[in-house]
């Protein structure tokens, strides 16, 4: 997330990763562990994901999620067909579109969490 400079979107903290005590992906726990974590409501989260299992996570969750292609494992067109096939809200394949997508989801998160 440094390469790319994405990290600046994020607060200490609001990162979440595997747990021992948490079921993995695809089942939505470490999602859901996040959102309560924040108490925010699951339609206001974003999940960007370079994986079908967390598309699949995130959907459960009834989450929002972006689905990055721009990740070398998911160049694969097999991969990519996959991805797609799990129906994200959002599909991008380039680094600088995800980052657009990402400004944008972020301003209107603020909007609606100032509100």
């Amino acid at each position: 997330m440094q390469v790319t400079g994405l990290q600046t979107y994020f607060d200490d903290g609001s990162i979440f990763g595997v747990q021992s005590n948490i079921k993995r992906k695809p089942a939505p726990d470490i999602l859901l562990k996040a959102a309560h974590s924040f108490s925010m409501p699951l339609e206001q989260c974003l999940v960007v994901e370079d994986h079908i299992l967390g598309v699949k996570a995130a959907k459960e969750a009834k989450m929002n999620v972006i689905d990055f292609l721009g990740a070398t494992h998911a160049k694969n067109n097999e991969h990519a067909r996959l991805l797609e096939q799990a129906q994200p809200d959002y599909i991008e394949s380039h680094a600088n579109e995800f980052i657009e997508v990402l400004k944008i989801t972020y301003d209107q998160f603020k909007i609606t969490r100032n509100k």
